[in-house]
């Protein structure tokens, strides 16, 4: 090949620099195979070609004594695979190699310089092709930098894009990030004095913050994600955290929060972080902490990431599997691990474990062994049977063994009323609580006239876990009667304080003194409280829309 037919051929392929060619003793090395000639026309020991793998493929080994013509052939195949898979570096380097398959005064025919040419085409279509998704995944990843608060990591990722032959729109957009990111870094300059009102200790300044913060969510959420990191001032983490649930953005606020719990640095911040989760109440918070939980080094992280993860509203459906060996041992985390436990089985309906019901995960042989025994040890936690056992442990198992149906919960005794919004003397509120449901007489039912206030809250005399409320409706034959329809439970440690109700409808009486139960329970999920409030939000109709209502008998369920 004369000097000018080979600079013509290697114009024309637009590559990078070259792969390097070795002519030694008659023999061309391409990448990791060989044009192998022996001199005098005499063929070498025939050697097997590399078969490429299906989905990496890997420069060809081209066999002793092939003709250029084959070579040709086999590199633009080699070529067009890594062009397909787009390996552009690699195809490039077999193209190059393609240079050198033909030795002057023998060239390439004219049906290989076209395919040389198209090939050239295809390369240079790929480049643009993935450079143009390079510019794209750019722009995305400064917008998520931009949210993170990460300004020059935003600006690095636009001048990425402008500087590499954008599209107009793609131009347009980088330059509107542009703006947006220098916009944003002014206002974080502003939010600074706010980040340290924040941390102050004078009061008023405190509530400035935290009007103040909220009013630029986009900028000031990476300055709170910033500020829950800082070790040496729990007090500024928790105000931090509070802010972030009110901001509501969990993409951010979650992985902080489950951070927190990752440093034991900030063991202090803790209980703020897992407070902050539960109050956000969104998903995402779920799988982290049960990995948190299983990979904790001491027994306080490990508590704290559990104690988490029964808070929080995407419990894993491997949560009960993977805490099995938890639940084996009486170890520090034990109460945690069953409460956590407590959670997936009521969130997920895992009410069946022997029947594996909804655990959707696979089972090896030592899950089975563990979930036979699963119900034996529950039972004999519950039951105290345990030397050194908490009792914290103990009501998480008993909560558990009652959410799993190997316990019932039983109606609590001592129950009294501890107020009702309205009474008729004749049937106080007090004979909600007198056992007698199946009668029709007044005496042994809670009356009240419909135009008074239909509620009634109950003293449990000490804090409990509440599993369901019982309701017997007002069971009179008089159809001036209106009985309850829609009920809301609410169970609290404070009797003022208001916080997760719960909803049911009770059914009519039969207005008949009859043993036939006709009550209804509403769960309440294995809340703990000493006060349980019962309000009526609607009544059953009659003709006339007047008379009295009430109740006939309240048990309160759990232990």
């Amino acid at each position: 090949m004369n000097e000018r037919n080979r600079d013509r051929i290697l114009q024309g392929l637009n590559r990078k620099p070259r792969a390097i060619v070795k002519l030694l003793a008659g023999t061309v090395v391409v990448g990791s195979g060989m044009l192998q000639a022996t001199g005098c026309n005499k063929p070498a020991a025939t050697e097997a070609p590399v078969v490429a793998p299906p989905v990496v493929a890997k420069p060809v080994v081209i066999a002793a004594g092939i003709s250029p013509k084959e070579a040709w052939e086999k590199l633009v195949r080699q070529a067009q695979t890594e062009i397909e898979a787009d390996r552009v570096d690699e195809a490039q380097r077999q193209m190059d190699a393609l240079a050198t398959v033909y030795v002057a005064p023998k060239l390439p025919d004219e049906a290989q310089q076209k395919e040389l040419a198209a090939l050239t085409k295809q390369l240079q279509d790929k480049r643009k092709a993935l450079l143009a998704q390079d510019r794209a995944a750019k722009l995305t990843e400064a917008k998520n930098l931009l949210k993170e608060g990460k300004y020059t990591e935003a600006s690095a990722a636009v001048s990425f894009v402008l500087n590499r032959a954008p599209t107009l729109e793609q131009e347009s957009l980088a330059k509107s990030l542009n703006s947006a990111i220098d916009e944003a870094r002014r206002a974080r300059n502003l939010m600074q004095n706010s980040m340290r009102f924040l941390a102050s200790d004078n009061p008023r300044e405190v509530d400035a913050a935290r009007i103040e913060l909220p009013r630029q969510a986009d900028v000031s959420m990476p300055l709170l994600v910033e500020a829950s990191a800082d070790a040496a001032k729990p007090k500024l983490v928790g105000r931090a955290l509070s802010l972030m649930v009110q901001l509501d953005r969990p993409a951010l606020a979650i992985p902080a929060m489950v951070a927190v719990l990752k440093r034991p640095e900030q063991k202090e911040s803790w209980p703020d972080a897992i407070q902050a989760l539960e109050r956000l109440n969104r998903p995402g918070a779920g799988e982290p902490l049960l990995a948190l939980a299983l990979e904790a080094t001491t027994p306080e992280g490990q508590i704290a990431a559990l104690t988490a993860l029964s808070k929080v509203t995407d419990t894993p459906p491997r949560t009960v599997v993977a805490l099995l060996p938890l639940l084996e041992a009486n170890g520090p985390a034990l109460a945690a691990a069953l409460m956590a436990c407590g959670q997936a089985v009521q969130a997920l309906d895992q009410t069946d474990l022997t029947a594996y019901r909804n655990l959707d995960v696979a089972l090896s042989a030592e899950d089975e062994k563990r979930l036979a025994a699963l119900p034996q040890r529950l039972l004999k936690l519950a039951a105290g049977g345990e030397e050194g056992l908490s009792p914290e442990a103990a009501q998480q198992a008993k909560t558990l063994a009652i959410a799993t149906h190997l316990l019932s919960a039983e109606p609590l005794k001592g129950v009294k009323v501890l107020r009702a919004g309205s009474e008729l003397p004749e049937s106080p509120a007090a004979a909600v609580v007198d056992g007698v449901w199946n009668t029709i007489e007044p005496a042994s039912m809670w009356c009240y006239p419909v135009t008074g206030r239909g509620t009634i809250m109950l003293d449990l005399g000490a804090e409990r876990t509440v599993t369901g409320v019982r309701i017997w409706n007002l069971n009179n034959a008089s159809a001036a009667t209106l009985g309850w329809k829609e009920v809301r439970v609410i169970v609290s440690i404070d009797p003022s304080e208001v916080r997760s109700p719960k909803l049911g409808l009770v059914a009519p009486a039969p207005g008949v003194a009859t043993t036939a139960d006709y009550s209804v329970t509403i769960p309440v999920n294995f809340q703990r409280g000493r006060y349980v409030e019962v309000s009526a939000n609607s009544l059953w109709t009659t003709p006339t829309g007047e008379g009295n209502s009430g109740l006939a008998e309240i048990q309160i369920l759990g232990f």
